[in-house]
């Protein structure tokens, strides 16, 4: 892991929402709500979150971003939650805009 994603997970990095399974509670799926106003003119933000979407990518672990600005987000977490359940997740599903 590069010392930035070190750093960035030391200092308290965290998800806006993880789904757990109910039975071993392992986290199943991790959902980043990106708020226009928050990540439009916003450099750290922005760098946070490419470490966040570096981190899942490296370590493959399940990561949906949605835009407060995006539509169908019910739907986009049921897709990516079946994948998950199904086990035809792969890192190559995670969205990250």
């Amino acid at each position: 892991m590069k010392e930035a994603e070190q750093r960035y997970l030391r200092n308290r990095a965290s998800f806006d929402f993880v789904i757990y399974d109910k039975l071993d509670m392992q986290p199943l799926l991790a959902i980043e709500v990106d708020g226009f106003a928050s990540h439009q003119n916003n450099q750290a933000q922005i760098d946070r979150d490419l470490l966040k979407n570096n981190i899942c990518r490296t370590y493959p672990f399940p990561l949906l971003r949605l835009p407060t600005t995006g539509s169908d987000e019910w739907g986009r977490i049921r897709t990516m939650l079946d994948k998950v359940l199904n086990g035809t997740w792969t890192v190559s599903d995670n969205v990250y805009e």
